[in-house]
């Protein structure tokens, strides 16, 4: 199983063999080992290349890999490495297609999130199905996590008939700024905690996206 292309490529035509994209790929290299080791005795191997990473597990109820990403961004004297964690989980006979959905969330606060709440952007199933995602969504559990995690992108997609679910989130979390004045890279560094956060939020959003009936 290799690296996936996960939509729009953020970081296409940029100069991704910059010394500096190097040294954060470094800092996404401990990310994904510190989530290895969260993952325990389910982590099977990670497989790398610049700027993205994929840790592949057994034992998860759903979760079978995880992808994590630098989007990055440049701006004068700083580049922003943008934390990215993403998966696509596949259904079975307790999902009822919805038809294709997307589902995101609305965040309050300024400095750090207060509040969350999950939107629903798109659904082609009914009324009651999409009232019943929702409502699931929106459980403390999940939301805790979400504002724990300090998320500030969370997406949760289906595109009908294609058998899995998407999963795309950003978390200011494990962001890495590079700085020119003075020359330093530096890292949000996750605790073990959270990284067990990061893995318990993944495993509770598949079970609400998958086991709808």
């Amino acid at each position: 199983m290799g690296l996936l292309q996960r939509g729009e490529d953020r970081n296409s035509g940029k100069a991704v063999n910059s010394r500096q994209n190097k040294k954060a790929d470094g800092k996404l290299d401990m990310l994904v080992d510190m989530l290895a080791a969260a993952a325990g005795n389910r982590f099977v191997r990670t497989e790398r290349k610049l700027l993205q990473k994929r840790n592949i597990f057994e034992g998860f109820r759903y979760l079978k890999y995880l992808d994590e990403c630098y989007n990055f961004e440049n701006r004068l004297f700083t580049v922003i490495y943008n934390h990215e964690l993403s998966t696509n989980i596949e259904t079975d006979d307790r999902f009822e297609e919805t038809g294709s959905c997307l589902f995101d969330i609305k965040a309050s606060g300024k400095l750090h999130i207060k509040d969350t709440e999950w939107i629903c952007k798109e659904f082609e199933g009914s009324d009651e199905l999409k009232k019943a995602y929702l409502e699931r969504l929106n459980t403390p559990l999940i939301k805790e996590r979400i504002k724990a995690l300090e998320l500030t992108k969370l997406k949760l997609r289906h595109e009908k008939d294609s058998g899995s679910w998407s999963i795309v989130m950003e978390s200011i979390i494990g962001s890495t700024t590079w700085m020119l004045l003075p020359p330093a890279t530096s890292l949000i560094k996750p605790t073990p905690e959270e990284c067990v956060k990061f893995l318990e939020l993944f495993e509770l959003l598949a079970d609400a996206a998958v086991n709808n009936k």
